[in-house]
């Protein structure tokens, strides 16, 4: 039971990924730029944010990260 339980979890996590990374597709500019040209869409149900930034017209995720780690983890 609880094994899927985790299994359900982990797909409506991918869901909620995919999900906001074609509101990102769509429209990138709606997310506010909060560091170094990087942008950031809060994954909804979920406390994780997906990075990235935008160029020539491609976008291109850097992370996705937990929202209880510092962002510039990922950067060093």
């Amino acid at each position: 039971m609880v094994r899927k339980q985790r299994s359900e979890l982990g797909y409506r996590f991918l869901d909620a990924i995919d999900e906001k990374l074609l509101l990102i597709k769509k429209n990138p500019m709606m997310y506010q730029e909060r560091y170094k040209k990087t942008r950031l869409a809060l994954v909804n149900r979920f406390p994780f944010a997906i990075h990235f930034t935008i160029k020539d017209d491609r976008i291109y995720v850097l992370a996705v990260l937990s929202t209880y780690r510092d962002p510039l983890i990922w950067t060093s």
